[in-house]
C-alpha cells in the first residue's frame, strides 16, 4: 500500500483516498487532479459577460469626441459627431462653449452665467455634442517631422498642458506633457490621443514667426515677428521684411513660379525682402525644410524656425469608464482559456491484491483531454510501482 502511495504521488497526485478489500485481501486506492479544470469554459464564458458589460458601460456613461486645438490656444471643452444645426442653435452653441471656457467647463457655474436652469443647459450640450471636461487643456507647441524629400509625415507631436483651478498641473513632475500618436495623455479618466493636425483658420493673425539667425562673424539668436513684420541681423544694417507666406510651396519647372500645392505645413516658406540702409537689396524664399535656402550672399544664416500659432493639433478625446471592467474580462478570458485548453481533470483508481506467490495490480483511470499523455505517465507509475513491489519481496 505505501509503495503504490508514493507511486501515486510521484505521478503528481497528492491527496490519494485508500479503503481496505477484507475478503480479497487487497487494498484500493483513489486520487484525482485538476478536478477545477472542468470550470474552464464557465470562466472562459463569465470573462465574455465581463467584456460586453465594460463595453455597455462605455457606450452609456462614456465620451468619445474630437478637439481641434490651436497652438496657444485652451479649452475646457470637447466635442462629439452630431446631426446639422440650425443658424440659431450654432450661435447658441457658440454662447455655451464661451460660458464653458470661462468657468473650465463647471456646468452649474456656466448654467448661472446664462440665466438657465442646470438641467436644461446639460441637454442643450448633449444635443449640441458638448462635453466638458471639468479642467482646461492648452496646446503650447505643435510640430511635424516628415522623411527627405517627401510629405510623407515621420513623426507628429503636440506639447500640452493641463490647466486646473487657474494653474498648471503636474504630471509626473512636468508641467509641459508630450505626446505622439501611440503616445497619449491621460488625466482624471479623460485620454487625449494625437490623431491629426491642419491649419487654423483664424490662426494667420495672431501667428508668430521664429527664425534663428547667425551673422557671418557673431553668435546665433532667436528673432521672432509677425506676418509683414521686420527682422535684422545683429551686428550688420541689413533688415528683412516679410511679404509672404506659404504652408507648401512649390515652383513650376517650366516658369519657376511659386505656388501653393497643399493647405498644410508640408513644405512652409517665407518670402523676405532684405534692405541696407532703406535700400532693397535682394529677396527669396526661405525654406524650412532645405537648409541651403537660409544662407545669405554675404555669408549670414537666416534659418526658418516656424510659424508658431497657425497649426492646430487633433486630439481624440476618449473618457471610458467601462474599460477597467473590459480589461478584468480579458484576464479572466485568458486564466480560463488557459484552464480550459492546458489542464484537465484526472482520475486514476488502484486495486492491490496480494495473492499467494505475487501481487496483482488493477489501474483504471480517465481523463477529460490528453489521454495520451496521461497513459504515459500511468506506464511509467505501474513501471515504478512493479520495481518497488519486486524490491520488497527480497
Amino acid at each position: 500500500k505505501e509503495a503504490a502511495g508514493i507511486a501515486m504521488k510521484k505521478a503528481g497526485f497528492k491527496n490519494i483516498k485508500h479503503s481496505e478489500t477484507k475478503e480479497t485481501g487487497g487494498y484500493q486506492l483513489y486520487a484525482e487532479k485538476g478536478n477545477y479544470s472542468r470550470l474552464g469554459v464557465y470562466i472562459t464564458h463569465l470573462s465574455i459577460l465581463l467584456i460586453l458589460i465594460g463595453a455597455l458601460i462605455g457606450i452609456f456613461f462614456g465620451f468619445k469626441g474630437f478637439l481641434n486645438l490651436p497652438e496657444g490656444k485652451t479649452y475646457s471643452v470637447a466635442f462629439a459627431q452630431t446631426g446639422p444645426l440650425t443658424p440659431a442653435q450654432e450661435e447658441d452653441m457658440e454662447k455655451i462653449i464661451a460660458a464653458l471656457q470661462a468657468v473650465e467647463g463647471n456646468t452649474l457655474k456656466a448654467a448661472g452665467q446664462l440665466g438657465m436652469e442646470e438641467q436644461l443647459l446639460k441637454a442643450k450640450m448633449k444635443r449640441y455634442g458638448v462635453r466638458p471636461l471639468g479642467f482646461s487643456i492648452r496646446c503650447n507647441d505643435f510640430n511635424t517631422d516628415f522623411y527627405s524629400n517627401s510629405d510623407m509625415p515621420k513623426t507628429y507631436k503636440s506639447w500640452l498642458t493641463i490647466i486646473e483651478n487657474g494653474a498648471a498641473v503636474k504630471i509626473n513632475g512636468k508641467e509641459v506633457q508630450e505626446i505622439e500618436v501611440n503616445t497619449p495623455l491621460k488625466y482624471k479618466g479623460v485620454t487625449f490621443y494625437q490623431s491629426s493636425y491642419g491649419l487654423s483658420p483664424e490662426g494667420r493673425a495672431n501667428s508668430v514667426f521664429k527664425f534663428r539667425i547667425t551673422p557671418k562673424d557673431g553668435k546665433t539668436e532667436n528673432i521672432e515677428s509677425m506676418f509683414e513684420g521686420s527682422l535684422s541681423i545683429p551686428g550688420t544694417n541689413l533688415t528683412g521684411k516679410i511679404e509672404n507666406f506659404s504652408p507648401a510651396i512649390s515652383f513650376d519647372q517650366s516658369t519657376g513660379r511659386p505656388f501653393t500645392y497643399a493647405e498644410q505645413m508640408n513644405n512652409p516658406a517665407v518670402f523676405i525682402s532684405f534692405y541696407e540702409n532703406n535700400k532693397r537689396k535682394y529677396s527669396g524664399w526661405v525654406l524650412k525644410r532645405y537648409p541651403e535656402t537660409w544662407k545669405l550672399p554675404e555669408g549670414h544664416i537666416v534659418e526658418f524656425v516656424d510659424l508658431w500659432g497657425i497649426q492646430y493639433t487633433g486630439l481624440q478625446v476618449r473618457d471610458d469608464p467601462g474599460v477597467w471592467v473590459v480589461y478584468l474580462g480579458c484576464i479572466v478570458m485568458s486564466i480560463g482559456l488557459y484552464i480550459a485548453f492546458f489542464m484537465s481533470h484526472r482520475k486514476i483508481w488502484l486495486r492491490v491484491v496480494e495473492e499467494k506467490n505475487s501481487v496483482r495490480i488493477i489501474a483504471a483511470m480517465t481523463a477529460n483531454k490528453n489521454r495520451e499523455a496521461f497513459e504515459r505517465k500511468i506506464d511509467k507509475m505501474i513501471t515504478l510501482l512493479g520495481k518497488s513491489v519486486e524490491g520488497e519481496k527480497k
